[in-house]
């Protein structure tokens, strides 16, 4: 029985040890996994920009806009964090913002009107990379 045991657990060595060298691969530059070409995103939500789908909603903002309403994000982007000399039409509410997996939700509204009117544009990963999926208005009851 002990026999048995000593080359069970000798066979399950080699399985293991022939699996790792083969899991090590060898070095060469070609690799058969293709590289994502497409936007990224972060594997859990997160509050961190994300600068591609910002550029994104910016672009549609200066070309389509909203209710009419048509212009660049400010600098700084957050609306905290806003002067009255910051450039730029629109900032985003951030604490109410989602950057998530395939999904930023933008929040954002006039600098000079930050309480008033607040819109939301859905931005999601595409062939062409980052693009507006939605822009419209945003009540705090939704």
């Amino acid at each position: 029985m002990k026999k048995h045991l000593r080359i069970a657990l000798l066979a399950a060595a080699v399985v293991v040890a022939v699996g790792l060298v083969a899991c090590d691969g060898d070095d060469d530059e070609s690799s058969t996994t293709p590289t994502p070409d497409g936007p990224t995103a972060s594997a859990l939500p997160t509050q961190a920009a994300n600068s591609e789908a910002i550029d994104a909603a910016e672009a549609y903002l200066i070309d389509e806009g909203v209710d009419g309403e048509k212009g660049e994000f400010t600098a700084p982007l957050n609306c905290t964090g806003v002067m009255e000399d910051s450039t730029g039409k629109f900032c985003v509410h951030d604490s109410f913002t989602t950057y998530a997996p395939g999904l930023v939700i933008l929040r954002f509204a006039e600098k000079d009107n930050q309480n008033d009117d607040v819109w939301e544009i859905r931005v999601e990963p595409g062939g062409q990379g980052w693009q507006v999926t939605s822009a419209q208005r945003f009540t705090l009851s939704e």
